[in-house]
Protein backbone atom coordinates (compact mmCIF):
# COMPACT_ATOMS: atom_id res chain seq x y z
CA UNK A 1 0.00 0.00 0.00
CA UNK A 2 1.62 3.52 -1.14
CA UNK A 3 2.31 5.91 1.67
CA UNK A 4 -0.27 8.85 2.74
CA UNK A 5 1.61 12.06 0.85
CA UNK A 6 2.94 14.16 3.64
CA UNK A 7 0.43 16.95 4.88
CA UNK A 8 2.98 19.02 6.88
CA UNK A 9 6.71 20.03 5.92
CA UNK A 10 7.53 18.46 9.29
CA UNK A 11 6.33 15.17 8.28
CA UNK A 12 8.36 15.53 4.37
CA UNK A 13 11.77 15.91 5.69
CA UNK A 14 11.29 13.73 8.69
CA UNK A 15 10.54 11.04 6.01
CA UNK A 16 13.64 11.91 3.90
CA UNK A 17 15.93 11.75 6.83
CA UNK A 18 14.34 8.51 7.83
CA UNK A 19 14.79 7.08 4.45
CA UNK A 20 18.69 7.27 4.65
CA UNK A 21 18.76 5.77 7.94
CA UNK A 22 18.77 8.28 10.61
CA UNK A 23 16.48 7.87 13.79
CA UNK A 24 14.20 10.75 14.95
CA UNK A 25 13.49 11.84 18.25
CA UNK A 26 14.52 10.95 21.41
CA UNK A 27 18.08 9.17 21.67
CA UNK A 28 18.42 9.23 18.02
CA UNK A 29 19.67 11.25 15.50
CA UNK A 30 17.78 14.25 14.43
CA UNK A 31 14.41 15.86 15.68
CA UNK A 32 12.07 18.46 13.73
CA UNK A 33 10.67 21.59 15.66
CA UNK A 34 9.65 25.32 14.31
CA UNK A 35 11.50 28.45 14.85
CA UNK A 36 10.00 31.40 15.97
CA UNK A 37 10.92 34.65 16.04
CA UNK A 38 9.24 37.24 18.35
CA UNK A 39 6.76 34.72 18.93
CA UNK A 40 5.80 34.25 15.20
CA UNK A 41 6.55 30.70 13.75
CA UNK A 42 8.40 31.41 10.52
CA UNK A 43 9.61 27.99 9.53
CA UNK A 44 10.24 24.39 10.16
CA UNK A 45 14.17 23.54 11.56
CA UNK A 46 15.75 20.27 11.25
CA UNK A 47 18.19 20.02 14.69
CA UNK A 48 20.90 17.11 14.18
CA UNK A 49 21.49 15.65 17.47
CA UNK A 50 24.63 13.19 16.09
CA UNK A 51 27.80 13.36 14.33
CA UNK A 52 26.12 10.88 11.87
CA UNK A 53 23.30 12.73 11.24
CA UNK A 54 25.55 15.51 10.23
CA UNK A 55 27.68 13.54 7.73
CA UNK A 56 24.04 11.98 6.20
CA UNK A 57 22.80 15.44 5.40
CA UNK A 58 26.07 16.81 4.31
CA UNK A 59 26.53 13.43 2.16
CA UNK A 60 23.14 13.19 0.95
CA UNK A 61 22.37 16.71 0.56
CA UNK A 62 20.93 17.12 -2.59
CA UNK A 63 19.03 13.74 -2.47
CA UNK A 64 17.25 15.66 0.63
CA UNK A 65 16.40 18.51 -1.28
CA UNK A 66 15.13 16.22 -3.98
CA UNK A 67 13.13 13.79 -1.90
CA UNK A 68 11.25 17.23 0.21
CA UNK A 69 10.49 18.82 -2.96
CA UNK A 70 8.85 16.17 -4.84
CA UNK A 71 6.88 15.79 -1.57
CA UNK A 72 5.38 19.34 -2.02
CA UNK A 73 7.72 20.87 0.83
CA UNK A 74 10.92 22.19 -0.60
CA UNK A 75 13.94 22.25 1.75
CA UNK A 76 17.57 23.85 2.01
CA UNK A 77 20.46 21.67 3.34
CA UNK A 78 23.29 24.19 4.13
CA UNK A 79 27.01 22.49 5.21
CA UNK A 80 29.14 24.46 7.18
CA UNK A 81 32.98 23.36 8.21
CA UNK A 82 34.58 25.61 11.22
CA UNK A 83 38.20 25.89 12.11
CA UNK A 84 39.57 23.64 9.51
CA UNK A 85 38.20 20.60 11.14
CA UNK A 86 36.64 17.72 9.02
CA UNK A 87 33.47 17.60 10.51
CA UNK A 88 30.49 19.13 8.64
CA UNK A 89 27.94 20.80 10.90
CA UNK A 90 24.85 21.27 8.75
CA UNK A 91 21.29 22.98 8.99
CA UNK A 92 18.05 21.99 7.45
CA UNK A 93 15.07 24.09 7.27
CA UNK A 94 12.44 25.47 4.78
CA UNK A 95 13.31 29.01 4.99
CA UNK A 96 16.64 31.44 4.75
CA UNK A 97 19.71 31.17 2.48
CA UNK A 98 21.27 28.25 1.45
CA UNK A 99 25.08 27.93 2.22
CA UNK A 100 27.32 24.58 1.09
CA UNK A 101 31.42 25.34 2.03
CA UNK A 102 33.77 22.71 0.67
CA UNK A 103 35.57 20.22 3.26
CA UNK A 104 39.37 20.68 4.38
CA UNK A 105 41.91 19.69 2.11
CA UNK A 106 43.46 16.09 3.05
CA UNK A 107 46.73 17.59 4.13
CA UNK A 108 44.76 19.72 6.51
CA UNK A 109 43.22 16.68 7.95
CA UNK A 110 46.82 14.62 8.24
CA UNK A 111 47.86 17.81 9.57
CA UNK A 112 45.08 17.20 12.58
CA UNK A 113 45.37 13.85 13.14
CA UNK A 114 49.39 14.16 13.59
CA UNK A 115 48.43 17.09 16.06
CA UNK A 116 45.91 14.88 17.72
CA UNK A 117 48.71 11.92 18.15
CA UNK A 118 51.27 13.89 19.26
CA UNK A 119 50.05 16.70 21.22
CA UNK A 120 51.02 20.13 21.28
CA UNK A 121 49.71 23.87 22.11
CA UNK A 122 45.84 23.72 21.67
CA UNK A 123 45.04 25.93 18.11
CA UNK A 124 43.35 29.34 17.73
CA UNK A 125 39.90 28.80 17.45
CA UNK A 126 39.04 31.09 15.16
CA UNK A 127 42.13 30.60 13.27
CA UNK A 128 40.70 31.37 9.36
CA UNK A 129 37.02 32.60 10.78
CA UNK A 130 35.99 35.44 8.73
CA UNK A 131 35.58 38.51 11.25
CA UNK A 132 31.75 38.51 11.17
CA UNK A 133 32.13 34.63 12.26
CA UNK A 134 34.65 35.30 14.96
CA UNK A 135 32.25 38.20 16.35
CA UNK A 136 29.51 35.46 15.94
CA UNK A 137 31.20 32.83 17.78
CA UNK A 138 32.15 35.09 20.38
CA UNK A 139 28.77 36.14 21.08
CA UNK A 140 27.77 32.31 21.19
CA UNK A 141 30.04 31.30 23.90
CA UNK A 142 29.35 34.55 25.83
CA UNK A 143 26.18 33.21 26.70
CA UNK A 144 27.27 30.25 28.86
CA UNK A 145 23.89 28.77 29.02
CA UNK A 146 23.85 25.37 30.46
CA UNK A 147 21.72 22.16 29.10
CA UNK A 148 18.53 23.12 30.78
CA UNK A 149 18.83 26.90 29.91
CA UNK A 150 18.75 25.72 26.64
CA UNK A 151 16.31 23.71 26.48
CA UNK A 152 14.07 25.68 27.54
CA UNK A 153 14.79 28.65 25.26
CA UNK A 154 13.97 25.80 22.55
CA UNK A 155 10.74 25.30 24.37
CA UNK A 156 10.18 29.42 24.30
CA UNK A 157 10.63 29.19 20.75
CA UNK A 158 8.20 26.53 20.15
CA UNK A 159 5.59 28.02 22.10
CA UNK A 160 5.49 25.47 24.74
CA UNK A 161 5.81 27.51 28.25
CA UNK A 162 2.61 28.38 28.63
CA UNK A 163 1.34 29.38 32.23
CA UNK A 164 -1.96 27.59 33.51
CA UNK A 165 -3.78 28.09 36.47
CA UNK A 166 -3.56 25.70 39.64
CA UNK A 167 -6.36 24.74 42.39
CA UNK A 168 -5.13 27.64 44.53
CA UNK A 169 -5.68 29.80 41.31
CA UNK A 170 -2.39 30.89 40.84
CA UNK A 171 -0.51 30.53 37.79
CA UNK A 172 1.89 27.98 36.98
CA UNK A 173 4.62 27.97 34.55
CA UNK A 174 4.39 24.61 32.17
CA UNK A 175 6.51 23.48 29.54
CA UNK A 176 3.67 21.87 27.35
CA UNK A 177 5.89 19.25 25.13
CA UNK A 178 2.59 18.36 23.11
CA UNK A 179 -0.18 20.63 22.18
CA UNK A 180 -3.76 20.45 24.08
CA UNK A 181 -1.71 18.71 27.68
CA UNK A 182 -0.65 19.48 30.61
CA UNK A 183 3.45 19.26 30.80
CA UNK A 184 5.61 19.24 34.05
CA UNK A 185 6.00 22.19 36.10
CA UNK A 186 9.29 25.15 35.43
CA UNK A 187 10.24 26.73 38.47
CA UNK A 188 10.13 30.02 38.32
CA UNK A 189 14.20 30.17 39.51
CA UNK A 190 15.00 28.75 36.19
CA UNK A 191 13.60 31.45 34.09
CA UNK A 192 14.08 34.06 36.34
CA UNK A 193 17.59 34.66 34.69
CA UNK A 194 17.10 34.52 31.09
CA UNK A 195 14.04 36.81 31.46
CA UNK A 196 16.30 39.30 33.66
CA UNK A 197 19.11 38.82 30.55
CA UNK A 198 16.32 40.15 28.44
CA UNK A 199 16.27 35.99 26.49
CA UNK A 200 12.73 35.90 27.61
CA UNK A 201 8.94 37.42 28.43
CA UNK A 202 5.59 36.83 29.23
CA UNK A 203 3.34 37.83 26.84
CA UNK A 204 -0.05 37.71 26.06
CA UNK A 205 -0.48 36.76 22.60
CA UNK A 206 -4.40 35.78 22.55
CA UNK A 207 -5.54 38.60 25.05
CA UNK A 208 -5.80 38.75 28.79
CA UNK A 209 -5.96 35.67 30.90
CA UNK A 210 -3.70 33.47 28.13
CA UNK A 211 -0.07 33.91 29.19
CA UNK A 212 3.19 32.31 28.00
CA UNK A 213 6.40 32.86 28.40
CA UNK A 214 7.73 34.71 24.81
CA UNK A 215 11.18 34.45 23.38
CA UNK A 216 12.69 38.11 22.71
CA UNK A 217 14.37 39.22 20.00
CA UNK A 218 17.41 38.97 22.17
CA UNK A 219 16.63 35.28 22.78
CA UNK A 220 15.89 34.45 19.13
CA UNK A 221 18.80 35.86 17.83
CA UNK A 222 20.60 34.00 20.83
CA UNK A 223 18.86 30.59 20.68
CA UNK A 224 20.20 30.93 16.39
CA UNK A 225 23.79 31.46 17.44
CA UNK A 226 23.78 28.60 20.31
CA UNK A 227 22.57 26.25 17.84
CA UNK A 228 24.76 27.76 15.01
CA UNK A 229 28.18 27.43 16.89
CA UNK A 230 27.07 25.04 20.04
CA UNK A 231 29.40 26.40 21.98
CA UNK A 232 30.38 24.13 25.56
CA UNK A 233 27.06 24.33 27.87
CA UNK A 234 28.05 25.22 31.46
CA UNK A 235 28.26 22.57 34.12
CA UNK A 236 25.88 24.61 36.72
CA UNK A 237 22.81 26.95 35.26
CA UNK A 238 23.67 30.09 36.55
CA UNK A 239 21.39 32.35 38.57
CA UNK A 240 22.83 35.25 36.25
CA UNK A 241 23.34 35.53 33.16
CA UNK A 242 24.95 38.50 30.99
CA UNK A 243 22.41 39.91 27.61
CA UNK A 244 23.22 38.99 24.33
CA UNK A 245 26.08 41.09 23.17
CA UNK A 246 25.06 44.10 21.01
CA UNK A 247 21.09 43.25 21.79
CA UNK A 248 18.67 45.51 22.66
CA UNK A 249 18.85 44.15 25.89
CA UNK A 250 22.51 45.41 26.60
CA UNK A 251 21.95 48.38 24.84
CA UNK A 252 19.14 49.03 27.67
CA UNK A 253 21.28 48.67 30.55
CA UNK A 254 24.15 50.68 28.61
CA UNK A 255 21.30 53.74 28.49
CA UNK A 256 20.10 53.21 32.06
CA UNK A 257 23.66 53.44 33.60
CA UNK A 258 24.36 56.88 31.09
CA UNK A 259 21.13 58.29 32.60
CA UNK A 260 22.21 57.29 35.88
CA UNK A 261 25.05 58.51 35.54
CA UNK A 262 24.12 61.91 34.14
CA UNK A 263 21.59 62.51 37.01
CA UNK A 264 23.97 61.41 39.89
CA UNK A 265 25.79 64.27 37.57
CA UNK A 266 23.14 66.72 38.24
CA UNK A 267 22.59 65.73 41.88
CA UNK A 268 25.51 66.50 42.79
CA UNK A 269 26.05 69.69 40.72
CA UNK A 270 22.91 70.68 42.22
CA UNK A 271 23.58 70.49 45.81
CA UNK A 272 27.29 72.51 45.17
CA UNK A 273 25.36 75.63 43.92
CA UNK A 274 24.22 76.28 47.49
CA UNK A 275 22.05 79.06 46.28
CA UNK A 276 19.99 81.18 48.44
CA UNK A 277 16.04 81.86 47.53
CA UNK A 278 16.85 85.20 46.22
CA UNK A 279 19.56 84.41 44.25
CA UNK A 280 17.87 81.59 42.35
CA UNK A 281 15.03 85.04 41.52
CA UNK A 282 18.39 86.68 40.28
CA UNK A 283 19.03 83.70 38.06
CA UNK A 284 15.74 83.09 37.16
CA UNK A 285 14.82 86.64 35.99
CA UNK A 286 18.15 86.40 33.85
CA UNK A 287 17.01 83.34 32.15
CA UNK A 288 13.65 85.55 31.20
CA UNK A 289 15.91 88.92 30.02
CA UNK A 290 14.84 90.49 32.87
CA UNK A 291 17.46 91.96 34.48
CA UNK A 292 19.98 95.26 33.19
CA UNK A 293 22.32 97.13 34.83
CA UNK A 294 21.36 100.77 33.77
CA UNK A 295 24.25 103.96 33.74
CA UNK A 296 26.13 104.34 37.41
CA UNK A 297 25.65 100.55 37.69
CA UNK A 298 22.48 100.48 39.01
CA UNK A 299 21.15 96.69 38.86
CA UNK A 300 17.45 96.28 37.64
CA UNK A 301 14.82 93.75 37.39
CA UNK A 302 12.44 94.32 34.96
CA UNK A 303 9.17 91.70 34.99
CA UNK A 304 7.53 93.97 32.40
CA UNK A 305 8.62 95.33 29.41
CA UNK A 306 8.14 99.20 29.92
CA UNK A 307 8.09 99.84 33.28
CA UNK A 308 11.33 101.09 35.04
CA UNK A 309 11.50 97.40 36.98
CA UNK A 310 12.74 97.35 40.95
CA UNK A 311 16.25 98.61 41.74
CA UNK A 312 17.99 95.56 43.45
CA UNK A 313 21.85 95.91 45.29
CA UNK A 314 24.55 95.09 43.11
CA UNK A 315 26.34 93.34 45.83
CA UNK A 316 24.15 90.06 45.40
CA UNK A 317 25.15 90.28 41.34
CA UNK A 318 28.61 90.00 42.21
CA UNK A 319 29.05 86.04 43.48
CA UNK A 320 26.79 84.74 40.34
CA UNK A 321 28.83 86.85 38.19
CA UNK A 322 32.12 86.06 39.00
CA UNK A 323 31.25 82.22 39.39
CA UNK A 324 30.50 82.27 36.05
CA UNK A 325 26.76 81.84 36.00
CA UNK A 326 25.85 85.48 34.77
CA UNK A 327 27.50 88.11 32.53
CA UNK A 328 26.75 91.43 31.38
CA UNK A 329 26.06 92.08 27.46
CA UNK A 330 27.89 95.44 25.85
CA UNK A 331 25.97 98.48 25.99
CA UNK A 332 23.12 99.18 23.92
CA UNK A 333 22.11 102.97 22.38
CA UNK A 334 21.00 103.92 26.43
CA UNK A 335 23.82 103.12 27.72
CA UNK A 336 22.16 99.89 29.95
CA UNK A 337 23.67 96.25 29.70
CA UNK A 338 21.97 93.49 29.81
CA UNK A 339 22.58 90.46 32.40
CA UNK A 340 22.31 87.29 30.81
CA UNK A 341 22.99 83.50 31.94
CA UNK A 342 26.36 82.15 30.50
CA UNK A 343 26.37 78.16 29.56
CA UNK A 344 27.66 77.31 33.22
CA UNK A 345 24.56 79.74 34.31
CA UNK A 346 21.56 78.02 32.21
CA UNK A 347 22.83 74.56 33.05
CA UNK A 348 22.73 75.96 36.89
CA UNK A 349 18.98 76.78 36.56
CA UNK A 350 18.40 73.56 34.46
CA UNK A 351 19.72 71.28 37.25
CA UNK A 352 18.28 73.76 40.25
CA UNK A 353 14.58 73.47 38.78
CA UNK A 354 14.95 69.62 38.97
CA UNK A 355 16.68 69.16 41.80
CA UNK A 356 16.75 72.11 43.97
CA UNK A 357 13.90 74.12 43.53
CA UNK A 358 12.68 75.78 46.82
CA UNK A 359 13.97 73.50 48.73
CA UNK A 360 16.79 76.29 49.99
CA UNK A 361 15.21 78.66 52.90
CA UNK A 362 15.90 82.04 52.39
CA UNK A 363 18.73 83.02 54.47
CA UNK A 364 20.31 86.35 55.71
CA UNK A 365 21.30 88.59 53.33
CA UNK A 366 24.65 89.36 53.99
CA UNK A 367 25.02 84.73 53.22
CA UNK A 368 24.58 86.46 49.38
CA UNK A 369 27.77 88.18 49.65
CA UNK A 370 29.40 84.33 50.03
CA UNK A 371 31.86 83.68 47.35
CA UNK A 372 29.92 81.02 45.35
CA UNK A 373 31.91 78.14 44.06
CA UNK A 374 31.65 77.24 39.94
CA UNK A 375 29.55 74.51 38.41
CA UNK A 376 30.76 71.36 38.94
CA UNK A 377 32.23 70.25 34.75
CA UNK A 378 31.53 73.82 34.03
CA UNK A 379 33.49 75.64 31.27
CA UNK A 380 34.60 78.44 34.84
CA UNK A 381 35.71 75.01 36.38
CA UNK A 382 37.24 73.84 33.97
CA UNK A 383 39.15 77.67 33.32
CA UNK A 384 40.29 77.79 37.01
CA UNK A 385 41.24 74.41 36.85
CA UNK A 386 43.13 75.49 33.94
CA UNK A 387 44.58 78.55 35.53
CA UNK A 388 45.41 76.96 38.61
CA UNK A 389 47.68 73.87 36.85
CA UNK A 390 49.77 76.95 34.81
CA UNK A 391 50.08 79.06 38.03
CA UNK A 392 51.48 75.98 39.74
CA UNK A 393 53.97 75.33 36.79
CA UNK A 394 54.89 79.48 37.11
CA UNK A 395 55.34 78.96 40.50
CA UNK A 396 57.21 76.23 40.25
CA UNK A 397 59.56 77.98 37.57
CA UNK A 398 60.07 81.14 39.93
CA UNK A 399 60.49 79.08 42.75
CA UNK A 400 63.37 76.64 41.05
CA UNK A 401 65.26 80.13 39.27
CA UNK A 402 65.26 81.68 42.79
CA UNK A 403 66.83 78.51 44.34
CA UNK A 404 69.40 78.32 41.41
CA UNK A 405 70.62 82.08 41.13
CA UNK A 406 70.69 81.96 45.52
CA UNK A 407 73.24 78.42 44.18
CA UNK A 408 75.03 80.91 41.98
CA UNK A 409 75.10 83.73 44.72
CA UNK A 410 76.61 81.30 47.67
CA UNK A 411 79.07 79.84 45.47
CA UNK A 412 80.55 83.12 44.37
CA UNK A 413 80.93 84.09 47.63
CA UNK A 414 82.31 81.00 49.19
CA UNK A 415 84.59 81.98 46.15
CA UNK A 416 85.08 85.35 47.00
CA UNK A 417 86.03 84.57 51.12
CA UNK A 418 88.40 81.78 50.35
CA UNK A 419 90.49 84.75 47.65
CA UNK A 420 90.60 87.32 50.29
CA UNK A 421 91.24 85.18 53.62
CA UNK A 422 94.81 84.29 50.89
CA UNK A 423 95.14 88.20 50.54
CA UNK A 424 94.94 89.03 54.16
CA UNK A 425 97.20 86.10 55.16
CA UNK A 426 99.86 87.29 52.57
CA UNK A 427 99.10 91.40 53.32
CA UNK A 428 98.61 90.84 56.78
CA UNK A 429 95.30 92.23 57.25
CA UNK A 430 93.34 91.40 60.67
CA UNK A 431 90.65 93.73 60.13
CA UNK A 432 87.75 91.08 58.84
CA UNK A 433 85.58 93.68 56.82
CA UNK A 434 88.59 95.04 54.48
CA UNK A 435 87.72 94.54 51.52
CA UNK A 436 90.38 92.84 48.70
CA UNK A 437 91.42 95.55 46.25
CA UNK A 438 90.83 94.43 42.34
CA UNK A 439 92.72 92.83 40.65
CA UNK A 440 95.28 91.46 43.39
CA UNK A 441 97.23 88.04 42.79
CA UNK A 442 100.14 86.27 44.52
CA UNK A 443 103.36 86.02 42.98
CA UNK A 444 104.68 82.22 42.95
CA UNK A 445 107.21 83.75 45.82
CA UNK A 446 104.43 84.92 48.08
CA UNK A 447 102.30 81.54 47.25
CA UNK A 448 105.13 79.19 48.55
CA UNK A 449 106.20 81.50 51.30
CA UNK A 450 102.60 81.56 52.77
CA UNK A 451 101.66 78.12 52.01
CA UNK A 452 98.40 79.00 49.81
CA UNK A 453 96.25 76.52 47.80
CA UNK A 454 97.03 76.22 44.10
CA UNK A 455 93.65 76.39 43.28
CA UNK A 456 93.19 79.46 45.53
CA UNK A 457 96.33 81.10 44.00
CA UNK A 458 94.83 79.99 40.19
CA UNK A 459 91.13 81.58 41.26
CA UNK A 460 92.98 84.71 42.26
CA UNK A 461 94.90 84.91 39.04
CA UNK A 462 91.48 84.21 37.06
CA UNK A 463 89.27 86.66 38.51
CA UNK A 464 92.58 89.57 38.04
CA UNK A 465 92.21 88.74 34.49
CA UNK A 466 88.61 88.60 34.17
CA UNK A 467 86.60 89.30 37.74
CA UNK A 468 83.33 87.56 38.02
CA UNK A 469 80.78 90.23 39.54
CA UNK A 470 77.91 89.36 41.92
CA UNK A 471 75.22 86.93 40.85
CA UNK A 472 71.82 88.58 41.12
CA UNK A 473 68.70 87.26 42.75
CA UNK A 474 65.86 87.38 40.71
CA UNK A 475 62.40 88.56 41.82
CA UNK A 476 60.66 85.36 43.93
CA UNK A 477 57.30 86.25 43.52
CA UNK A 478 55.18 84.79 40.44
CA UNK A 479 54.14 87.29 37.60
CA UNK A 480 50.89 88.09 38.26
CA UNK A 481 48.18 86.13 35.75
CA UNK A 482 46.61 88.73 33.10
CA UNK A 483 42.82 89.01 33.56
CA UNK A 484 40.70 86.50 32.06
CA UNK A 485 37.38 87.79 30.19
CA UNK A 486 34.54 86.68 31.25
CA UNK A 487 32.75 83.57 30.10
CA UNK A 488 30.63 84.45 26.96
CA UNK A 489 26.58 84.65 27.13
CA UNK A 490 24.26 81.68 25.81
CA UNK A 491 23.05 82.50 22.63
CA UNK A 492 19.35 81.81 20.96
CA UNK A 493 16.09 83.02 22.60
CA UNK A 494 15.50 83.77 26.48
CA UNK A 495 13.24 81.52 28.40
CA UNK A 496 10.36 83.20 30.47
CA UNK A 497 10.49 82.08 34.02
CA UNK A 498 9.84 83.10 37.02
CA UNK A 499 9.57 82.03 40.57
CA UNK A 500 6.57 81.28 40.76
CA UNK A 501 6.81 79.08 37.80
CA UNK A 502 9.38 77.80 39.78
CA UNK A 503 7.08 76.91 42.53
CA UNK A 504 4.83 75.30 39.74
CA UNK A 505 7.54 72.93 38.70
Amino acid sequence: MAAQPPKTPAVAVARALRSLGLVQGRGGDFRVTGDYQRGERIGTLVITLTRRADEQCAEKADEIERLTEEAGFPFRVSVHYYNGKPRPVTTVRNYGPRTRETPPAPAEEAAEATAAAEPEAQPDPEAGLTAMAIAERRRAFALDWSIGQAALMDSAGSARLLYDNDNDGQDVLRNSRTPGQRGPVVEHERVAPLVEAGFLAISEPYGPGYKRMSITEDGGEALLLWRRWRPDPAVKERTELQPLIGGQEEARRKAEATRGARERMERRQAEALDWTSTQAELMLAAAGDQLRLDPGDVLRHMPAPGRPGRRLDLRRLLPLTRAGFLTTAPADAAACRAVALTADGRRAVEVWKRWQANKEPRRPWYEELIPLAPLIGGQEAICRDRERREEDAARDATSQAFHDALDRLLTWEERQARMRAAWAKVEGIRNPVAPRPAGWAPTDDEAARHGLAPSVVAELREDAASPEPRPALPDPRTPARPERAPLPAVPGASEQLGLFDLIAA
